[in-house]
């Protein structure tokens, strides 16, 4: 019979991602719900697959499609309104709040960075966290404390979610999806009057970059302003991101003789100019935007590939800045000195977000953090986001903390108790009067 049994395991693979159903409105502690949503969506695997990511009408991993339908029917059961898939990609449902009323979306992302393994994510839970006693994952032994995570230290006592060190939970951003989730059965699940119309935007995907730019989600989602339920640091109220150009730098050279110079070949009044020394010398001028070695709000410029010969050489850069003159100056940089050797073209990836739109929206976000207990931060988020996307089509955007830490591997982890605050923050922004 044991033989029989573990035959059978084998054959089904880990036990039904979906096994686990809210009931609907079933009145279950914030935090004791948190924790099992968390548990829940842990189980469907929905690591990006960059395979797959070239098919416009499907997530790119089958585990994403099948987390979309389970919220979908999760969304459906409690009541929500217009409950739908957004082509393919994402689950959109309301709960309507008052006639003229704001439309605010929540988004979270439901997939999982490919940065480190995240498949067959064993979840781990502890009751009662000690932050200054080393928890020791003993799939990795890797050992967790406040002294090498200080974050933890805000978690004593909470419920803690860990993986078991060999795989990623996959807390960013599904921390964030537990929040949303929990916001629509605290607004759906109750009758108090609410100002606005909660839009629940659940997309795939999110941490591919190439597929962030989908200006369609956000126009289904019809929203007056947009918040990015995917921050890892407590207290997020983050309206300042960074723009971003990608750039191919060319250049052009003559090649060398092997026996040595030779006097014809002139290029650009230098003998034997190599297009690879070219390309080398442009390099060594962006080094200190380099990544890791600019820091606050200096603009960042990004190598991701060099390709060519002595006669003709690129490199493709990806540029960063907080505000468009620091763009502009690093293009600058990258082309003037070579010239007339050199030609550069430059595609637009994602504008800054406009802070000052945003600006009424966030000070209603900094005001419902304080309230669910946290302290509202706006450092500077130094990349793009999914947010910025929706910035450059004109939505007020704001990023918050979703309840997520040490995202992107194996040791990330969320508490149960702060994505419980979490949800009663973005409860509270539904109650708030907005003056756009």
């Amino acid at each position: 019979m044991i033989a029989l049994a573990l035959l059978a395991l084998m054959a089904c693979g880990r036990p039904a991602a979906a096994a686990w159903q809210p009931a609907p409105c079933s009145g279950a502690p914030d935090a004791e719900m948190a924790e099992r949503r968390l548990l829940s969506y842990a189980a469907f695997d929905t690591q990006v697959d960059k395979r797959g990511l070239g098919d416009p009408r499907l997530p790119s991993s089958p585990g994403q499609t099948e987390l979309l339908e389970h919220l979908l029917g999760e969304l459906r059961a409690m009541g929500a309104s217009a409950p739908r898939r957004s082509r393919g990609h994402a689950v959109i449902a309301e709960a309507p709040g008052e006639p003229g009323g704001p439309r605010l979306a929540f988004y979270a992302h439901v997939d999982v960075s490919s940065d480190h393994p995240a498949d067959g994510a064993s979840p781990v839970v502890h009751r009662d966290f000690d932050p200054w006693s080393p928890t020791v994952l003993t799939g990795g032994m890797i050992a967790m404390d406040a002294l090498r995570f200080p974050e933890l230290a805000d978690a004593a006592g909470d419920t803690v979610i860990t993986g078991d060190g060999t795989s990623s939970l996959g807390a960013d951003d599904k921390a964030g999806v537990v929040a949303v989730m929990a916001l629509a059965e605290r607004l759906l699940c109750s009758a108090a009057p609410r100002r606005a119309t909660a839009v629940f935007l659940l997309v795939a995907d999110g941490e591919a970059a190439a597929t962030r730019r989908r200006p369609w989600v956000v126009r289904d989602a019809r929203a007056d302003a947009l918040f990015v339920v995917d921050g890892g640091n407590r207290g997020d109220v983050r309206t300042k991101t960074m723009a971003r150009v990608d750039a191919v730098v060319s250049a052009r050279g003559s090649p060398m003789h092997s026996n040595g110079p030779a006097t014809h070949g002139r290029a650009y009044g230098r003998e034997h100019l190599s297009a690879i020394d070219v390309i080398g010398g442009l390099l060594g001028r962006l080094a200190p935007a380099g990544v890791g070695l600019a820091s606050g709000l200096d603009p960042v410029a990004q190598c991701v590939h060099v390709s060519g010969s002595e006669e003709a050489a690129q490199a493709v850069l990806v540029v960063r800045s907080f505000d468009e003159a620091g763009i502009a100056r690093v293009l600058r940089d990258a082309a003037a000195p070579c010239a007339p050797g050199c030609s550069l073209s430059t595609r637009r990836v994602a504008f800054a977000l406009n802070e000052t739109l945003a600006e009424p929206y966030a000070a209603a976000a900094r005001r419902a953090t304080a309230l669910a207990g946290f302290a509202p931060a706006n450092t500077p988020i130094r990349g793009c986001t999914d947010g910025s996307y929706a910035s450059g089509m004109g939505v007020p955007t704001v990023h918050l903390f979703s309840g997520w830490h040490a995202s992107h591997g194996p040791c990330d982890w969320a508490s149960a108790q702060e994505m419980a605050r979490v949800a009663d923050t973005l409860h509270r922004l539904c109650l708030e009067e907005f003056v756009a």
